[in-house]
């Protein structure tokens, strides 16, 4: 497994410091959402993070596939340019999402268009993994929803990007990541603290549920990816430097256990 931090908490000006940070710490990759990669030329982009050591764990565009026929075809074109990017940047993940319309409310036609729109993106690059971003809102916002979307698509380089709570997945995350360990790629890891649905997040280690045996669920089902820190600013000041910090011991020691 790989250490991974989502650098989404740092404004743009701050990523490059923060990236060398990020590597003295142990990490081995980050995530780059749309902002930054389009903030500046790619090339420099690439001299900030892959020329430092680190890897591009995921791109994180934003689709809608599921919105109207303009969108869809924004989607295609934002897919092929991150197709390019990924190129360059030599990362093997591309983040996608649905749209804006849930796995309850999607009409026949809305998951249709949503099915078809996953298998062009998907075709467009074969050797890439396109990765679903599990999130309420979304086509995948279910386990049911999410294995009947993989299952349409019929793609076998569409996988998972999973992060819970989940809604029905907030009382057995453990159930969650044992359907769902092989198909999951990518994980953004949260704890968290009373009501799920509050996202009253907390350190890996110190939240309601076991993430010790979550992880080791998921590494028996099949998951080998990295394990990415998300909404890093859980820790009094918000201090996403004082996160990444605390959870990267944690994790370290973590994956030797699980490894050992």
């Amino acid at each position: 497994m790989k250490l991974s931090f989502c650098t989404n908490v740092y404004p743009l000006d701050k990523i490059p410091e923060a990236c060398l940070m990020l590597k003295e710490l142990g990490y081995d990759g980050v995530e780059l959402w749309h902002q930054y990669v389009v903030s500046k030329p790619i090339e420099q982009v690439k001299a900030e993070t892959v020329g430092i050591g680190l890897e591009i764990t995921q791109l994180c565009p934003y689709f809608n596939v599921t919105g109207t026929t303009e969108q869809l075809e924004e989607s295609y074109a934002i897919a092929r340019g991150y197709i390019g990017y990924a190129k360059e940047l030599d990362c093997k993940l591309i983040r996608v999402f649905t749209g804006g319309v849930s796995a309850a409310d999607a009409t026949e036609e809305q998951f249709r268009q949503g099915v078809l729109g996953l298998r062009t993106i998907c075709d467009m690059a074969p050797h890439l993994t396109f990765v679903l971003e599990m999130h309420h809102g979304s086509l995948m916002e279910t386990v049911e929803g999410t294995l009947k979307l993989l299952d349409a698509v019929g793609r076998d380089n569409l996988r998972l990007n999973l992060q819970v709570p989940l809604p029905d997945a907030t009382k057995d995350v453990y159930q969650c990541a044992a359907e769902l360990g092989k198909y999951t790629v990518h994980l953004h890891a949260h704890n968290w603290i009373g009501d799920p649905a509050a996202h009253d997040f907390v350190c890996l280690g110190e939240g309601c549920y076991d993430f010790p045996r979550f992880l080791s669920i998921l590494r028996e089902h099949g998951f080998d990816g990295a394990v990415s820190i998300e909404h890093a600013n859980h820790l009094k000041g918000d201090n996403p430097d004082e996160v990444a910090a605390k959870e990267a011991v944690y994790l370290k020691n973590l994956f030797k256990e699980l490894e050992a």
